[in-house]
């Protein structure tokens, strides 16, 4: 059985067309951050409803409409707010979103040391120094005991050595 990635919400590929519903959700993304820019700009400047009303001669139940969600938005709604709140006009820019890969991820027991599947090291033993003929020192290790011995390998005990 085979499957194909779905359309829907990917990049535009040349020669085909593209769905309704992607370019619906795109606008409707589109018109929220817009509608995000206006009304983070109306709270940080503290106006009221009635005297953005005022300035945009607009009644204060229209501009309560508008403040209520970007429903019929058009790039003229938005600069004619963004300039009567703010003084100013957005600065148009393009964000091309992240797509998230599928199984990107991979749990965090298969990064675990400590799992049947991984071998274990011994810890490093201490050495003595043994002074040869010349007077050089030559690293010697430690002999271990039999406790201090690493665990068996997994493959030896079930004899795959």
């Amino acid at each position: 059985m085979t499957t194909s990635q779905t359309p829907f919400l990917s990049e535009p590929v040349a020669g085909k067309r593209i769905s309704l519903d992607t370019f619906y959700y795109w606008r409707a993304r589109a018109k929220r951050e817009a509608y995000d820019l206006v009304l983070s700009e109306f709270l940080k400047s503290g106006m009221t409803k009635t005297e953005l009303a005022n300035r945009l001669g607009k009644t204060l139940p229209e501009v309560s409409r508008m403040l209520g969600g970007p429903a019929n938005w058009t790039i003229a709604t938005v600069s004619d707010l963004l300039f009567a709140i703010a003084g100013g006009i957005p600065k148009w820019g393009i964000t091309i979103p992240r797509r998230a890969r599928r199984n990107d991820s991979r749990p965090r027991w298969l990064d675990s040391q400590d799992t049947p599947l991984t071998k274990r090291r011994a810890p490093p033993q201490e050495t003595k120094v043994r002074q040869n003929d010349l007077g050089l020192g030559k690293p010697v290790p430690k002999a271990a005991s039999k406790d201090q011995r690493p665990p068996p390998d997994y493959a030896e005990q079930l004899g795959h050595s």
